[in-house]
């Protein structure tokens, strides 16, 4: 059911880097809020080119796109903003254009509502040759953090400098000079008691302004009943989740070859199938050397066990099974809320762990209770609704444009 919460439209902007990047958060969330009132106008920044394939997926009679100038700073934002004349703004990320976004958004007093977006490991050393290859992109991101230090008020060389330490050298920034209160939306919303207070210490969210939403990967996964095995690809299938380490530079190439050599090599001496559930910037290439049976997934298949590193979509295999097997890269630490699901842990060059771990839990019968052990331990750091995240989402922003 729609409502009409005003008489005259709201205007709801979404702040994203890549064009391709809307046709996930962006438009699902898009798509929720329409469901709840027809009176939005929806508005689509992004800080490079949208091509008319992204365009086409939305109702564009409802939507405007707007592209950033090739001027990066919180002064060329800040006009974009006024030609737009959102009255409340979505972020995904605290990444440095969306910090330009936050502090434009504040000084021309417009609400922002960040939406958490994934599993965050926040301050993560970045592989050096990543900032030549994107040297545009390098640029791109200098400019915007000596414009923001001077709207930080503390100058452009401590802003550049904060900014290194944070994503060249994995610093916390709370070892910096940077100031988190301007660092942050009006409203955080979260997909559970445990990130309320990680987005506190991290970020320096205030308590009051963090709502739990819930997370889209478990939308739809029934985490009650128990799962029909009936409806189970045959034994020795296995589905890889597939992450972007590689492509946002925080992995080498070389180490992932050497994972994908393991992978390949222990589900042919198993006479398995790999299933590989791709991320829509997934680079297929790092999986040119797989000789073995598989097939790529755009959907979440249902398998016998599942691989991964610590992506968020790997918790929607919960459902499935118990069988999880981690993937350790150095520098790469697992975080809890995925661990808790391993049945194996190992290093992504250990061919020993490989063979033990493959051939040891291919041969295991699925154990209902660990799965449901498993799910009770999910839902401490993830909340469970009947409603879909994005819907609750949704109500949530509307909440605070009503309230304000």
């Amino acid at each position: 059911m729609t409502v009409n919460l005003y008489k005259k439209k709201i205007n709801i902007l979404f702040f994203e880097l890549r064009g391709d990047s809307l046709l996930r958060f962006p438009l699902w969330l898009s798509t929720s809020l329409l469901n709840i009132s027809k009176n939005i106008n929806l508005s689509f920044l992004v800080d490079e080119k949208i091509s008319q394939s992204v365009k086409v997926c939305f109702d564009t009679s409802q939507c405007q796109f707007y592209e950033i100038s090739n001027k990066f700073s919180v002064e060329a934002i800040k006009s974009e903003l006024i030609k737009i004349k959102p009255n409340i703004i979505i972020i995904f990320a605290h990444r440095i254009p969306d910090l330009a976004i936050l502090i434009a958004a504040k000084e021309l007093n417009i609400k922002t509502i960040y939406f958490q977006h994934g599993l965050y490991i926040p301050f993560m050393k970045r592989n050096i040759s990543l900032f030549f290859k994107n040297i545009f992109k390098t640029f791109k991101y200098f400019f915007y953090a000596i414009s923001l230090g001077s709207h930080y008020k503390i100058g452009k060389f401590t802003s550049l400098l904060s900014f290194i330490k944070i994503y060249i050298l994995g610093k916390n920034i709370n070892s910096t000079k940077l100031p988190k209160s301007l660092m942050t939306a009006d409203v955080c919303l979260v997909y559970g008691s445990y990130w309320k207070d990680y987005h506190i210490n991290n970020y320096g969210y205030k308590k009051h302004a963090i709502k739990i939403v819930g997370t889209p990967d478990l939308d739809d996964v029934d985490l009650e009943n128990e799962p029909n095995i009936e409806t189970r690809l045959k034994n020795k299938t296995f589905c890889y989740v597939a992450q972007t380490l590689v492509e946002d530079g925080r992995l080498t190439r070389s180490s992932m070859k050497i994972f994908v050599k393991n992978l390949s090599k222990h589900i042919n001496q198993i006479n398995g199938e790999l299933l590989i559930k791709l991320h829509p910037r997934s680079d297929k290439s790092l999986f040119s050397d797989l000789d073995c049976k598989f097939k790529y997934c755009n959907k979440f298949p249902v398998a016998d066990i599942y691989l991964g590193h610590y992506s968020t979509m790997i918790i929607r295999g919960i459902a499935h099974s118990e069988k999880f097997i981690l993937i350790n890269f150095p520098g790469h630490e697992i975080p809890i809320y995925i661990s808790m699901l391993a049945s194996k842990i190992i290093e992504y060059n250990d061919e020993i762990a490989f063979k033990d771990a493959f051939h040891s839990l291919s041969q295991e019968a699925t154990d209902i209770n660990k799965i449901f052990i498993k799910r009770e331990k999910l839902k401490n750091y993830f909340d469970v609704s009947d409603k879909r995240s994005f819907d609750r989402a949704a109500e949530a922003m509307l909440d605070e444009i009503i309230e304000r």
